[in-house]
């Protein structure tokens, strides 16, 4: 836990995405909020957000936006999080990247076990559309016989087919078909498993937050999976939950990633 002599005064906004006249979250944003501040050490404020037009409606959130330090999105859309960086120039971390941290560090420690080295195994994302950074991150992370699916792709090229000689199918919207023989099938890790989405994201929106311009992008989240594969014990299984410990190393990762990529771009 951070003190609160550890606490600084950065804000941080868990902005919860308004669709028609419903919040759309898929994380619950007011423990969102209590992770940032326990373990980020961040002041974590939650607000609505109507994403169908910034110009309309009440203007009070969008400038609260604009004035913080960060802002995470626990719902949304695809393609949300673009939307406020363009608008407001701040850096927008959504659900879908801290999420997609664990699922790669998942794929990562489980061909560990199963002794495939990432240069040669053979992985299926399955739903790859609903969080499209999945797949450019486990190129980063050096998985390279990658094969992308869709349900729009199940009529000419069923599931169980694509996946018939893959060593992990990586189910981000329950779409594997769970019939047959267990032992036939591969290795499958679901979106919706044990393992907390929230591990990666006080460490990494402390990191955002203290980074001027920063902005996650694939070579930050790729070093946050890499400081969470680092933190597996012996049995090469990943933290299940937030943690202090963790949470410095994640930040530590992601914010020399961050100067790194300063570094390259600035020199």
């Amino acid at each position: 836990m951070v003190s609160e002599q550890g606490r600084d005064d950065r804000r941080v906004l868990v902005a919860t995405v308004v669709a028609g006249d419903e919040a759309d979250d898929a994380l619950p944003a007011v423990r969102c909020a209590a992770v940032i501040e326990r373990l980020g050490g961040l002041a974590a404020r939650v607000v609505d957000l109507d994403l169908r037009s910034p110009f309309r409606g009440d203007p009070a959130p969008w400038a609260r936006l604009a004035e913080s330090d960060a802002v995470f999105l626990p719902g949304g859309r695809p393609g949300d999080a673009e939307r406020i960086r363009d608008l407001l120039g701040v850096p927008v971390l959504s659900w879908r990247d801290t999420a997609a941290t664990v699922l790669v560090a998942q794929v990562l420690t489980t061909l560990t076990r199963l002794g495939h080295p990432p240069r040669v195994a053979r992985v299926v994302i399955a739903g790859a559309e609903t969080m499209p950074v999945v797949e450019p991150l486990l190129l980063a992370a050096g998985v390279r016989d990658l094969t992308v699916w869709n349900l729009a792709d199940a009529a000419a090229f069923p599931l169980r087919d694509i996946a018939a000689d893959a060593h992990i199918v990586l189910d981000l919207d329950a779409l594997w078909p769970w019939t047959g023989p267990a032992d036939l099938d591969p290795v499958v890790i679901t979106a919706r498993g044990d393992h907390d989405p929230l591990i990666t994201l006080p460490g990494l929106l402390r990191a955002l937050a203290g980074t001027p311009g920063a902005q996650p992008h694939i070579t930050v989240l790729h070093a946050c999976v890499l400081a969470l594969v680092m933190a597996t014990g012996a049995d090469h299984h990943l933290p299940r939950i937030p943690a202090d410990e963790l949470a410095d190393r994640t930040a530590d990762a992601a914010t020399g990633a961050l100067r790194a990529r300063s570094r390259r771009f600035d020199g």
